[in-house]
């Protein structure tokens, strides 16, 4: 897969992050396959959105007052 060779092609010192979608559509779950129909779209960025900032708050810690939170 392309995505295992970039990261396998990575410096040692680079730390990579895969931020959470956020959605909740089981693998086998047959709107996985309905990439063109966008009516959720905004509720499915809304998703990755809140699940990207709880892990990333996880991880390092809340963001501080003064940064963007978006």
């Amino acid at each position: 897969h392309r995505f295992a060779t970039f990261l396998a092609g990575l410096p040692d010192d680079v730390v990579v992050h895969v931020l959470p979608s956020g959605h909740t559509l089981a693998m086998d779950d047959r709107r996985q396959l309905a990439w063109r129909k966008m009516d959720d779209a905004a509720a499915m960025m809304a998703g990755a959105h809140e699940a990207s900032r709880a892990y990333l708050d996880d991880v390092f810690g809340p963001a501080d007052e003064g940064q963007a939170t978006g």
